[in-house]
């Protein structure tokens, strides 16, 4: 095993890298937790994947709650998932568009089908896209040093008429552009190190 900060060469088993004192808990390459003796079946405190392994597009990266997300990485992730958006919803208009065609008559039921089939994959796309953006919130307020749940403060004046515009901006302005607690918090380690 490898030291994922400095590199050196650490025997299997130890829980901090001989030569520059970073704890290890996980493992060089694969991004999951190391199960060895009494630690097995349990993850390293703060992150799941902690040495920050999975790409933009894994899974993994997009749906779970624990650990901390830099102000880059919540901008990344945040775009393509309003590029998704913006996606499924011309994907619907356009399908929407064609299969009317200017059709004033009774759909067939391959049409109806279709646009059955259409209808609970796009409610399974925005119940995910939903679900996925919650996760980024609460990651990067854990950046922050706070609770995931002013996620739920945010989303529900964000309902508000009128309001709701006004607290979209504004917690986009904020996680965009205050800066994380530097170092350990009690949600992880620094995802920028």
């Amino acid at each position: 095993m490898f030291c994922r900060k400095c590199g050196a060469q650490i025997p299997d088993g130890s829980g901090f890298c001989h030569k520059c004192g970073t704890p290890v808990g996980c493992t060089a390459g694969g991004g999951m937790p190391e199960k060895t003796g009494a630690a097995a079946g349990r993850q390293p405190a703060g992150s799941m994947y902690c040495d920050r392994s999975y790409g933009p597009f894994s899974i993994a990266g997009w749906f779970h709650f624990s650990g901390r997300m830099s102000r880059l990485e919540w901008w990344g992730r945040s775009m393509i998932m309003y590029l998704l958006v913006i996606l499924c919803v011309a994907v619907v208009a356009a399908a929407a568009a064609a299969l009317d065609g200017g059709n004033r008559e009774p759909a067939g039921d391959g049409l109806k089908a279709a646009i059955v089939i259409g209808s609970i994959l796009g409610v399974a796309a925005v119940i995910a896209l939903i679900v996925s953006g919650i996760s980024l919130d609460v990651r990067r307020l854990h950046d922050m040093d706070l609770s995931g749940w002013w996620v739920l403060l945010l989303r529900v004046c964000s309902i508000i008429p009128y309001v709701g515009f006004a607290v979209w901006i504004g917690s986009v302005i904020w996680f965009g552009a205050v800066p994380g607690t530097k170092g350990q918090n009690r949600f992880g380690p620094d995802p920028r190190s």
